[in-house]
């Protein structure tokens, strides 16, 4: 067993998210996270849905 993929939930202001608000990431925390993440994902010989050269994030 194992896991390909991360379901994760992302609100700007996760205290006024309808649903699962607690446990809603921030977009500059998941930002991060995946920016941590991309490392692994390289390592184990996958490619992450982005690439190094596009933001996750648009201003």
């Amino acid at each position: 067993a194992g896991a390909d993929g991360l379901m994760i939930e992302v609100h700007p202001e996760p205290q006024k998210a309808l649903k699962d608000g607690s446990q809603s990431l921030k977009p500059e925390t998941f930002e991060k996270l995946m920016r941590e993440l991309e490392p692994i994902i390289f390592a184990i010989g996958r490619v992450p849905g982005w690439s190094k050269e596009r933001e996750l994030t648009k201003d």
